[in-house]
Order: C-alpha cells, then sequence, then structure tokens
C-alpha cells in the first residue's frame, strides 16, 4: 500500500489550503491575545482621555429651592468650595459669628466632546448657582464666597493672598454697614490692570482666539433672555465676593434656575463655561457692564482701611 509522505511545510498562500491556515493562525493569535490581556486594559478608557468612549449619561437633578426655615438664617455665612482634600483649618481661625457651609467637588473634569457630560459642569459656578437656588429661601444676611484654593504643590503663595492681608483678614476687616448698602464687592481689590482686558462682544472682525469673547453674545441672550447686550464687559476677575441677601433675591429663584439651566446644558467645556460665569457675577448681581472700583477706594469701604 502506498503512503503519502507527511509534509511538514506550509502550503502555499494561493491555494485555498493555504489561505485557510493563514486565517486559522490570526484567529488563534487574536484569542490568545483576548485571554492574556489584563481585564483593566479591556475596560473603559477614562472620560476626556484619548479615545473617548460614551460614557453612561449621568442623572442631572436641577437643583430646587428648599422650603423656609423655622430656624433663623445666621446673619454672617461663609459658602466655601473645597476641593477633594482642601485644608479648610483656615475657617477655624475666623470669629465665631462667621458661620460657614462647605460644598466638596471632584478634582477631576473634563473637557467636554460629542459625548462627555458631567454632573457638576462649570466646578465652581455650577456650585455657587446650586447652593443659591437650593437655599433661596433661607439665606443669610451677608454671604462670602469663597473658591476653591490651588494645591499645595502648584499653588502661587503670592497670587492666593489677597492684597495686603491674608484671606482670613480680609474676612474679619469687611465693613458689614457698607457691604449692606452696596449688595456686593470682590473680595480683593483690583489693580488698574486686572480690568484692562475688556470683552466686546461686538469686536469687528471677531478674534476667534478670544474664544470667551466670540460666545458671549450668544451666551448673554440665553442666560438673561433679552438682547440687552453691553458693548463692553469688564470686572474684577475671581469668583471671591461677597454679597447681601436683599441683593441675591432682586432676582428670582427662576433666574438663577435658567442659568444654572445654561451651564449644564451648554457644548463649551466646562472650564470655559465656568469663566463665562466668573465674568458675569457682577451682571448678575446688578452691576453694569463695566464695573472697576478704584483699588484704593475699595480698601477703605470695603475693607476699612483708608
Amino acid at each position: 500500500m502506498h503512503r503519502c509522505p507527511l509534509s511538514l511545510t506550509t502550503p502555499p498562500a494561493n491555494t485555498v489550503r493555504g489561505r485557510f491556515s493563514i486565517l486559522g493562525g490570526i484567529l488563534t493569535l487574536i484569542i490568545l491575545v483576548y485571554i492574556f490581556t489584563p481585564r483593566s486594559i479591556l475596560q473603559n478608557h477614562v472620560t476626556g482621555n484619548y479615545p473617548y468612549v460614551r460614557p453612561p449619561t449621568p442623572q442631572v437633578y436641577t437643583p430646587m429651592p428648599a422650603p423656609p426655615s423655622a430656624t433663623p438664617a445666621p446673619e454672617k455665612l461663609i459658602v466655601k468650595v473645597q476641593l477633594e482634600g482642601e485644608d479648610l483649618n483656615w475657617l477655624l481661625k475666623l470669629l465665631p459669628q462667621w458661620r460657614n457651609q462647605v460644598i466638596t467637588i471632584d478634582k477631576s473634569f473634563v473637557y467636554l466632546h460629542a459625548s462627555g457630560q458631567r454632573a457638576d459642569k462649570g466646578r465652581i459656578a455650577d456650585a455657587y448657582l446650586g447652593w443659591l437656588i437650593t437655599n433661596y429661601n433661607n439665606l443669610a444676611e451677608t454671604i462670602v464666597f469663597v473658591p476653591t484654593n490651588p494645591s499645595k504643590d502648584t499653588q502661587d503663595i503670592s497670587k492666593w493672598r489677597l492684597p495686603h492681608k491674608e484671606l482670613v483678614q480680609a474676612i474679619q476687616d469687611l465693613q458689614v454697614p457698607h457691604i449692606h448698602k452696596s449688595g456686593y464687592a470682590p473680595l480683593h481689590c483690583p489693580a488698574k490692570h486686572e480690568c484692562e482686558d475688556t470683552i466686546l462682544p461686538f469686536r469687528s472682525p471677531p478674534d476667534d482666539y478670544r474664544t470667551l469673547e466670540v460666545k458671549m453674545a450668544k451666551t448673554w441672550q440665553q442666560m438673561f433672555n433679552n438682547t440687552d447686550i453691553p458693548k463692553e464687559l469688564a470686572s474684577p476677575r475671581g469668583s471671591a465676593f461677597v454679597v447681601t441677601r436683599e441683593l441675591v433675591q432682586k432676582r428670582s429663584v427662576e433666574e438663577y434656575t435658567r442659568y444654572w439651566g445654561w451651564l449644564n446644558k451648554t457644548k463649551m467645556d466646562d472650564e470655559s463655561a465656568g469663566a463665562v460665569v466668573e465674568r458675569l457675577w457682577h451682571v448678575i448681581f446688578g452691576r453694569e457692564g463695566v464695573w472697576c472700583p478704584e483699588e484704593e477706594e475699595c480698601q477703605c469701604e470695603v475693607f476699612g482701611r483708608c
């Protein structure tokens, strides 16, 4: 009986048997890679990193005002937005009449892409607006809003320190009668150059590199529900300020809810959206488009440093 010799060579690729042999090798390789790949690598990437993946849509609930409380609200209150792990020991140094409420936000953030979403969009702006809506019926007479403090690894102490005094001293020095008269004041007095970076919503021709400016006209209409857009916008930078209950309540809770709604629905990345609101706090609290108090006058009237 004649037997065919056993061949150990790979069949030529141009034959049917050769093609099946190559395909089988590729499939075997794919299966082996899948089996021996760590599960952690196969999980979804962190939202905001490449490659982008569709995250589960978070449940975002519009904040609602709490009913009036039977307990009187404090006269003076500090609303502090805190990053996880941020040192808040400085609050203990304040006089006891200054009560405080702390809002903790996540350190992580994303630049929005087609599928990126987050519940605390805008970071500090979202925290402030959510707090104002929730506590609208139970506000303190005088409210100081303080944003997050940079981490010890990255903070520039000279930038965080308020002019001439640290944060604690600035709050202690606040001239409350003047605050009740004016209604609103920055927690630091701006140098002249701080108000020179003016936003011109109708700049012609538009400067596409000034992204906040390009989007400001449309944003104004969506937030304030009118077309009375100022030709210029300028104010002290930052989200540290003091405001009175009376001035806050000159706007309805529905208006603050509309601002919050814009912030959480806009397609802007959350850093830019938060920056837009930061440039509009003075307008929200009744100031003209261009509002830049003189530094010496501010120091005297707001902090009593005449």
